[in-house]
């Protein structure tokens, strides 16, 4: 790479970390609920993870950067073998500042 690419790379990566989402206005894009487990993914690429989900259930990420609170509702297990599939489930994502977002699983219904 010649000098100048060098710089030009230096600077684009530069400008797109100064565009960064923080943890703290990140949003709630997706969820997945395979088996127990329970994953919300952010805007930021941030996941935060809950395991030993059974039935409708709420709580809060153990190990998320920031204090995230769940609320799951299942509406039905589904008919195909547990574990591999997606139960039909609302998942509530409520933000410490309050904001809220209602996914759904499988991501078909949202």
């Amino acid at each position: 790479m010649s000098i100048k690419q060098v710089v030009i790379a230096g600077i684009a990566t530069a400008a797109v970390s100064a565009c960064a989402i923080p943890n703290e206005r990140a949003v709630p894009d997706d969820v997945n609920l395979i088996g127990a487990r329970l994953t919300v993914f952010f805007s930021n690429g941030m996941q935060c993870h809950a395991d030993n989900i059974v039935g409708s259930t709420s709580g809060v990420f153990a190990d998320c950067p920031i204090p995230v609170r769940y609320d799951v509702t299942m509406k039905s297990q589904g008919h195909l073998i547990a574990g591999l599939f997606e139960p039909y489930a609302d998942v509530l994502v409520t933000m410490p500042d309050g904001r809220s977002k209602m996914l759904k699983t499988p991501e078909s219904r949202n």
